[in-house]
């Protein structure tokens, strides 16, 4: 999560958008290269639809949390979000229409998902109020 945050900072900070991290302790998961590049890719969403608000911050949040059995990787936004065309926005190829003035083919969300199934875990999209919270939740590695 560090190094997709270092990578994309510069990013942010040439569309104004602050990138931060939240991780107050270590979360350990068993991952291929494949996991950044999923994180790099909800990042990369949220660097395309992120905008200030009159009461939002322009910022998006990269956060690691721990639990019992698993491990909550997160990357929260304040952009515009829809709560109904939310479910189709994981499908391949699919652009909702408030996005089709930004670049890009529709496979951001889908892959991310995808690379949470192949890790053994699950991706859910969540409201940020405003925005969207885009939640990969792994299996939380124990031992060596």
């Amino acid at each position: 999560m560090r190094g997709v945050c270092e990578l994309y900072e510069p990013l942010a900070e040439e569309k104004g958008l602050a990138i931060k991290i939240d991780a107050s302790e270590p979360a350990l998961i068993k991952a291929t290269a494949s996991c950044s590049a999923g994180i790099a890719n909800l990042v990369d969403n949220a660097l395309k639809y992120a905008a200030p608000g009159p009461d939002a911050p322009a910022e998006i949040v990269l956060a690691a949390r721990q639990e019992t059995e698993r491990v909550l990787l997160t990357v929260a936004d304040r952009g515009p979000a829809s709560r109904r065309r939310r479910g189709r926005a994981v499908e391949r190829f699919v652009r909702l229409p408030q996005n089709m003035s930004e670049p890009g083919s529709g496979l951001g969300l889908s892959l991310a998902a995808a690379v949470a199934t192949l890790h053994g875990g699950e991706l859910k999209l969540e409201d940020n109020a405003p925005g969207l919270r885009v939640v990969i939740a792994l299996p939380r590695h124990v031992g060596g």
